[in-house]
């Protein structure tokens, strides 16, 4: 895995405290973690977001924010690529992936990742 990686999934994994533990605050943190993607990277400029994004590999992970447990970081930076774009086109999504857990399990995946080297 490439070194500029790690400073990533760091830069991922210290917004755990925002999605996880007492006085979560859902606007708090979609701003920590819109500002932090953008500023680290993870969205991806070169890639097809909306085919992928409707595709059975999103989907899944989608429908079941368990399996992102096993989530490399390629698929990390898809998917929050994914979420973050499609908030501009809908209003709201990123508040509802929120609710659903899923930006949490990207969250403390990346946090794993760490964690494991």
């Amino acid at each position: 895995m490439p070194a500029e990686w790690d400073e990533r999934l760091r830069g991922l994994a210290a917004l755990l405290p925002l999605f996880d533990g007492p006085g979560v605050e859902p606007a708090a943190a979609i701003e920590a973690l819109n500002e932090a993607a953008y500023r680290l990277g993870w969205v991806l400029s070169d890639f097809d977001w909306p085919t992928w994004a409707h595709g059975p590999e999103c989907q899944a992970l989608v429908r079941d924010p368990a399996t992102v447990a096993s989530a490399e970081p390629l698929t990390l930076a898809r998917l929050l690529t994914a979420h973050l774009r499609q908030e501009r086109f809908c209003e709201g999504h990123l508040l509802t992936a929120f609710e659903g857990g899923h930006l949490a399990a990207i969250v403390r995946r990346a946090d794993a990742i760490v964690r494991e080297r």
